[in-house]
């Protein structure tokens, strides 16, 4: 099932954040995470905040999390893209 994430699934995706930096750890870590850095738990925070943040569950465990907005983390600004174009022109949908 996939919700909107609520207040009270915090604990959880800190928990679920943990996890994934011991797992990418491990093995490749394609996204270049940084534990205690990105993502944590005021990301979630946030994100609930904001109505953006949704949960997938299987069963009663919180198996993935996503935040579904138009707005670039600041990494994005640091890329070197193929293209020139303000990312305010880039269509959400």
């Amino acid at each position: 099932m996939i919700r909107i994430g609520t207040m009270e699934d915090i604990d959880e995706l800190e928990k679920l954040y943990d996890d994934l930096h011991d797992y990418l750890r491990s093995g490749s870590n394609y996204p270049g995470w940084i534990k205690r850095v990105y993502p944590v738990k005021e990301t979630a925070e946030t994100a609930i905040a904001d109505g953006n943040r949704f949960i997938l569950k299987i069963g009663n465990k919180i198996a993935g999390s996503i935040i579904l907005n138009h707005k670039p983390e600041e990494a994005y600004n640091q890329a070197n893209w193929s293209i020139e174009i303000d990312y305010s022109e880039i269509p959400c949908c």
